[in-house]
């Protein structure tokens, strides 16, 4: 199931701890979403998808959505059930593949947390993007 959510729009992403402000908010867990942010650090909207057997990230639609929102940066939030938050390398290759969209339309990935209810773990930090 893929929705957007706006009702948060506005609201600043300064760093970790308010995209995971956000993503508690938003997402559904578990649930992934690309927050999608403007040139001046403020959510211009979310784009969210679950599935029933698993999450996948969005790549079209977060891409669709960047255009139409006109969103100068994306942040990926992944609420993870499991408290490993260990990326597969599917969900790498598939940030990756955002990234690399992203970039095309002059769009910077920030990056990509993946939450956990014991914490987070950056993608940027890792040096998986």
């Amino acid at each position: 199931m893929e929705r957007e959510r706006t009702e948060l729009a506005g609201r600043c992403v300064a760093n970790a701890a308010d995209a995971h402000a956000i993503a508690r908010q938003a997402l559904p867990e578990p649930g992934v979403g690309v927050l999608h942010i403007d040139c001046g650090g403020r959510l211009l909207g979310i784009s969210v998808e679950t599935v029933a057997d698993g999450v996948a990230l969005p790549v079209q639609r977060a891409l669709r959505d960047a255009v139409r929102w006109e969103s100068s940066a994306l942040l990926i939030a992944h609420r993870r059930p499991a408290d490993d938050p260990e990326p597969s390398a599917e969900e790498v290759g598939a940030t990756h593949a955002l990234a690399k969209g992203a970039r095309e339309l002059g769009v910077r990935v920030l990056d990509r947390l993946d939450f956990t209810p014991m914490g987070f773990r950056s993608f940027r930090a890792l040096g998986l993007l």
